[in-house]
């Protein structure tokens, strides 16, 4: 990922998280696909990985698959397990917050 641009490692920094959070099932379904079609519109800054672009990992670490199709060097799992309470029905039923589990 040397010769990548800072620039371009953001963008794709940024669209990892929130191709990563739009499969979360907290989603409407509605909201679920203006996502994914606002991630589809910036596909062509996914690194092919048939290309040998592969990121630079540290021996034994595993990525999410998300992450490597983003060219990504690191994901979010390690720092998504404390907030998964938050995410789930159960927390918004227990708040009374509306949730997309009502759809």
């Amino acid at each position: 990922m040397g010769e990548l641009v800072g620039h371009d490692v953001a963008q794709r920094r940024a669209l990892y998280l929130i191709d990563r959070f739009r499969r979360y099932p907290c989603l409407t379904s509605a909201r679920a696909a203006k996502l994914k079609s606002f991630v589809s519109e910036w596909a062509s800054l996914k690194v092919s990985l048939v290309s040998g672009a592969t990121p630079n990992l540290k021996k034994g670490c595993v990525l999410d698959k998300v992450a490597r199709e983003w060219g990504l060097d690191e994901d979010i799992v390690a720092k998504i397990k404390p907030v998964l309470f938050y995410q789930t029905r159960h927390y918004a039923s227990s708040v009374a917050a509306r949730s997309g589990y009502e759809e």
